[in-house]
Order: structure tokens, then C-alpha cells, then sequence
């Protein structure tokens, strides 16, 4: 009978400035859907855009009832993004049919430099620091 050795990791807890956390966790992603991303965010809206964007959101495909409601409100509705610094008009605008988390996706598809990505992951790590 032979037996094997077997490894587990032990996770700790270190203290380490954005950059390194963000190494740290960047290679812990796969990027293999990085490139629907990065060829759609940043440039004018259209429809495949959009939808490539949900989809790398999603990340990979979207169910139909998911789909149907992407299409009906953030392609056909043509949502407004509130103005600016506009903390009510933002909260306004999440509380529209469509979902908050996809209503913040949108934000950030529609204006990446004035609406970062949000979601539970930041979420959780910006309430650590609070």
C-alpha cells in the first residue's frame, strides 16, 4: 500500500499596500473572457458592445430571462445615467426595473472613468476599511 503525501494550503492574513493586493488577487482570475472586456469597454455603446459586456459580467452566457430583461432595459430603454456627484438621482437610478447590480454595471460600461467597477467583492472589501 502506498501513501500519498497531501498538501493543504493554511491562509493567513496579511497587511500589503493596493498594489500588491491587487497582484495578489489578479492572478487568483482567470482572464480567459479578459479580451470581450477590453475590446468593448471605453468606446460608444452599440448593441453588441453592451451585450458583450453583460456577458463578461455574467461571465459567459446569459440565460434568456437575464438576456430579455439586458435588452428591454439597457439596450431598447436606453437608460440615462444620473449627473454627476448627484447622490440622489444615482440612488434613483438603481431602483429602476433592470437590477441594481446590472444598473451599476451599466454605469461603468456607459462611463468606466467616473463609475468604477462595483460589486460584491468591492463592496465587502470598502466596508472592511469603514
Amino acid at each position: 500500500m502506498t501513501t500519498h503525501l497531501s498538501t493543504f494550503p493554511i491562509l493567513a492574513v496579511q497587511f500589503v499596500d493596493e498594489q500588491r493586493f491587487v497582484e495578489f488577487w489578479s492572478a487568483r482570475y482567470p482572464t480567459v473572457n479578459e479580451p470581450a472586456y477590453q475590446s468593448n469597454i471605453g468606446k460608444p455603446l452599440t448593441e453588441e458592445r453592451l451585450l458583450r459586456l453583460f456577458e463578461w459580467k455574467n461571465n459567459g452566457r446569459i440565460a434568456k430571462h437575464k438576456l430579455d430583461s439586458i435588452r428591454r432595459n439597457y439596450i431598447e430603454g436606453k437608460p440615462v445615467p444620473p449627473t454627476l456627484g448627484d447622490r440622489s438621482g444615482l440612488l434613483t437610478f438603481i431602483q429602476k426595473p433592470g437590477g441594481a447590480i446590472w444598473r451599476i454595471f451599466w454605469l461603468h460600461c456607459h462611463d468606466p472613468s467616473s463609475y468604477p467597477i462595483f460589486d460584491q467583492h468591492v463592496y465587502r472589501a470598502v466596508r472592511e476599511k469603514i
